[in-house]
This record gives structure tokens, C-alpha cells and sequence, in this order.
């Protein structure tokens, strides 16, 4: 246990001043170093974070455990081709090595989804945040995001917001 800037930092907690209890996973941050408040609370936000994408992956070597590699190198690929929208199953799978079915098959295991769905609502919060930062118009970033046709852009994000995308952005809260 060290003794940190108004914290106390354990195998795996760590106890504010305030006497709030966070859990820290402690293969990543068990030598971390905070100087300042805000750091801890940024460094407790990503814990948090990272346990919700991975929840119930352990850190294990057996079977039963979910593929961090895999999820890495997917996450990576997409990340770095999301825009591309002639992205499909077999071309992923065959860049990262795989044929189509196992592919699949890890990624639903991963992914508790299909790689079509994930890929969907990855380019729908990229384009949710483009739009917030960017001068382009709806159906410039639905392009740049990887969507060819903006009527279908607008279905998908009606079907995950429930509204269509220019009233979701109409709403200055959002």
C-alpha cells in the first residue's frame, strides 16, 4: 500500500479522502502514481469504463475467458476503417487473419453481437460525435463514417435513438 496526494491505494481499491471505496483493477493501475485529485478521478472514470466494455472477461488463460487479444485487434481495425463502407465480414476476418465462420464465431463470443451490429453503432456514435465537431452537413458524416446511402443512415439511427437524426441533433442537450 503507498500513500498518494489525499489517496490510499490498495492491491485493488482505493480509498478517497472522502471515504469512497473504487474499485481499480489492479493488473493496470497497481503502480499508478496520482499527484492530483482530478487524475484519480479520471484514472477511477476509465476503470469503470474498461469493466463495462470487458465485463466478465477475467484475466485468465482458460477457455471460459473472453479473447483480449482478439478484442484488441478487432477494436484496433476497426477504429483505423470504419469509414471504408465496403467493410464486410469476410474482408475483416481474412485482414485479421481468420476465416469467415470462426471469425464470427469469436466475435459473437466476444462481443455478445455480430460484427455487422457492432460495426453499425460504432460508426453511428462515431458519427454522433463528428456531428458535434464538425462543420459538415448529416449526410457528409453519415459518408465519412462509412455509410454509403443516407437513407440508410437514417434508419439505423432512428432505430437506435428513436428519432431521426436531424431531431435528435435539433436538441441542443444532446
Amino acid at each position: 500500500m503507498s500513500s498518494m496526494t489525499g489517496t490510499t491505494l490498495g492491491a485493488n481499491e482505493l480509498t478517497l479522502n472522502a471515504g469512497e471505496l473504487l474499485l481499480i483493477d489492479p493488473y493496470e493501475l497497481h503502480s499508478a502514481n496520482f499527484d492530483r485529485d482530478d487524475d484519480l478521478l479520471a484514472a477511477s472514470i476509465i476503470s469503470r469504463f474498461m469493466s463495462r466494455i470487458f465485463s466478465g472477461v477475467g484475466l485468465c488463460e482458460s477457455e471460459s475467458c473472453r479473447d483480449i487479444e482478439f478484442i484488441s485487434r478487432v477494436n484496433e481495425y476497426i477504429d483505423r476503417n470504419y469509414g471504408d463502407s465496403n467493410i464486410t465480414t469476410a474482408s475483416v476476418s481474412a485482414a485479421l487473419g481468420y476465416s469467415k465462420g470462426y471469425f464470427c464465431a469469436l466475435f459473437r463470443k466476444n462481443f455478445e453481437m455480430t460484427f455487422s451490429n457492432y460495426l453499425t453503432d460504432y460508426r453511428l456514435g462515431a458519427a454522433m460525435t463528428d456531428y458535434r465537431n464538425s462543420p459538415l452537413r448529416l449526410s457528409e458524416i453519415a459518408e465519412q463514417v462509412g455509410f454509403g446511402d443516407y437513407c440508410y443512415f437514417s434508419r439505423c439511427f432512428h432505430r437506435k435513438t428513436g428519432v431521426s437524426p436531424t431531431e435528435y441533433f435539433r436538441n441542443p442537450a444532446r
